[in-house]
Parts: C-alpha cells; structure tokens; sequence
C-alpha cells in the first residue's frame, strides 16, 4: 500500500467521509464497547457492518482475529473493500493485523479515539497481536489507506486513558529537540498543532524505514522496559496502560542517558517531577528484576544477546541506540522505585 495520509479533521467531515465510502463499497467498522457507546453515535451510519471486540488488550488474540476473518468472509467482503477501525492502540492493532491478513490485504482506514491512537498506534503500518504471554508477538507491516483524526473524540476520554497518551507524548517532544518537548510537557493543553507536529514527526521517521530496519528504531524509546513491565503485569492478570507504561520507560531510559551518556541532570529531573506531579506510579519490586529482564530480552525490539538494547538520549533531540547491562538496568529501576514511590 502507498504512503499513509494522515487527515486532522472536524467530526462532521469524518462522518461525511464514512457515508460516502459506505456508499460505494462494503464496509465494516470495528470498535469496542466503549466506542461503540461513545463515539460511534457521533458518525453512525446505517450502511456500515459493526464488529465488536473486547475491550484493551483482550481484543489482540488470535480467538478474536478468527472471529473478525470468519465474519469479513460470511459477509461476502473481497480485498477492494473496507475495514474502519474506531477505537485506541488495542482496536488499530488486532484491525491492521487483520486487514493485513484477510484476503492477503483489504482496504483499511483508521479513526483513531485515544491520544495514544492519534499520535503512535494508528501512524506507522505497525499492526500485532499478543501471543504467548508476550506483547505483540505476531503481527505485520501493513499502512492504513489514511487515518482520520479528529480532537472530539478527546472528550470522551477519562483522565488516565488520556494520560496514557501524554506519555507517549513526551516521548515524542524528547526525540524531536527541545521546542517540541517543551510543549508536550504542558499537559494542560492538548492543541490540533501539535498533534499535528507529533504525527508529522512519526510520519517523517516512518517514511524512511517503513519496515524496521534502521532508523525507525528511535521511537523505540522507553519501550524496552515499558513492554517489560507491560508483560509483567499481563501475567499477573492487571492491564497497565501504555502511555504509563512508557513515562516509567522513559524515566529508565533518560537516567542510564544522565548516568553513563552525558545527559544533562536537569533533563532527567524535569522529567522526573512531571512524572510525580501527573501521572501513576507503577508498581513493581525488586523480585520482579528476573522476570522483567527475561521479558525484555524476548521483546522484538530487542538485538538479542546478553544485553538489552536500548534507545537512549545524549540530549533532547540526539537518540541513539546502546546495548545496556543488567546491573545498570536494575539500577536505574531502584532510582525509578525511589522517586516514585
């Protein structure tokens, strides 16, 4: 599929957009409850078939993708026609991997809901399904035809869920340099420019390494103890939400940067004190290092051996790519426990 269109857009036009699309081909729109009960309503459509997954990481399995190809196939869908997705990360993961795989390939289009979905999980062609125990283990490289965005949709949102998305964020503003990172630590104000910024910037590093290759690998950052701790608590039967999940990868990430990198203090600290102000603290112990480590070594976005590599930051603006020791992991979870709890 060609290069992705990223659209900011007012919900009336999206629902335009829908009717028209639904006017000429076969579509179906994939949401889950939440969605379905709070932003379908804003563009229903009558001529769209919907299809409901469970809620977060539940609907990335492979019972629900069976259930979304057995219901394309009894509904007569062929690969010119469409797969809308309404909904966050969890509901643009399992519908890529799905469109990716029905038929070889049918249309898809995502709407995402969620500022995560907005900024990261509807941008890049990245699509997965859990597997295992382990966080998108299997999945494929597959761009949406677009993405329609719209800020509305925002307001549907509870506290943590948009939170989950600032983390997400900042991780952008502290990839891009200093200008943008400022902004994304004002979580007071979430403003269409810089979304728009935000996705262009991802957009940018997408168009240069749609596969995974190289140079993509910097968005990688604080997810390599995100995931970890992501996969810690799925097998305890919590969910920890994304966005959270990286504030604390990031915090990881940026002192072995101060501590060993030259990263200066003050960023760590800034960081640091928006991190206490705003978001939740996750809980973990030092019992917890053997299987986290474990858990991050499986991670794709890992090189393999007996290190962990990891996106780090010389300074805001300048990542890089490092292989980190267990010892100096661990000890940047103890600074992460300490401050935050």
């Amino acid at each position: 599929m060609g290069k992705t269109e990223a659209l900011v857009l007012d919900i009336g036009s999206i629902a335009e957009r829908v009717h028209d699309l639904a006017s000429r081909h076969k579509v179906a729109l994939l949401a889950d409850d939440n969605t379905i009960e709070q932003c379908y309503p804003l563009i229903d459509d009558e001529q769209v078939d919907v299809l409901l997954v469970p809620i977060g990481e539940e609907a990335k399995s492979l019972e629900v993708v069976q259930f979304l190809w057995n219901s394309l196939a009894d509904l007569g869908y062929t690969r010119y026609d469409y797969l809308i997705t309404l909904g966050g990360g969890a509901v643009s993961d399992v519908g890529g991997f799905v469109a990716s795989t029905y038929m070889r390939g049918i249309q898809l289009i995502h709407i995402p809901t969620t500022l995560l979905g907005m900024i990261d999980a509807s941008i890049g062609g990245k699509t997965a399904i859990d597997y295992g125990g382990v966080k998108n283990l299997v999945g494929s490289f597959y761009e949406p035809n677009e993405v329609w965005v719209s800020l509305a949709f925002l307001e549907t949102l509870p506290k943590q869920e948009l939170l989950s998305g600032q983390g997400e964020l900042i991780k952008y503003g502290l990839l891009d340099g200093d200008e943008l990172y400022q902004e994304t630590l004002d979580l007071e104000v979430i403003a269409p420019d810089l979304i728009a910024k935000v996705i262009q910037y991802k957009l940018d590093v997408v168009a240069a390494d749609l596969r995974d290759e190289g140079g993509r690998v910097v968005l990688n950052l604080g997810h390599s103890t995100a995931h970890s701790l992501e996969a810690l608590k799925i097998s305890c039967g919590e969910v920890l939400p994304h966005g959270i999940a990286v504030m604390a990868g990031l915090i990881v990430a940026l002192y072995i940067s101060y501590k060993w990198y030259g990263l200066e203090e003050q960023v760590l600290s800034q960081l640091v004190r928006v991190a206490k102000d705003r978001f939740p603290r996750v809980a973990f112990s030092c019992d917890d290092y053997e299987e986290m480590w474990q858990l991050a070594l499986k991670d794709k976005k890992n090189s393999g051996g007996a290190e962990l590599t990891m996106v780090l930051l010389s300074e805001v603006g300048c990542p890089m790519t490092e292989q980190v020791t267990r010892k100096q992991w661990e000890e940047a979870l103890d600074f992460y426990r300490d401050f935050m709890f």
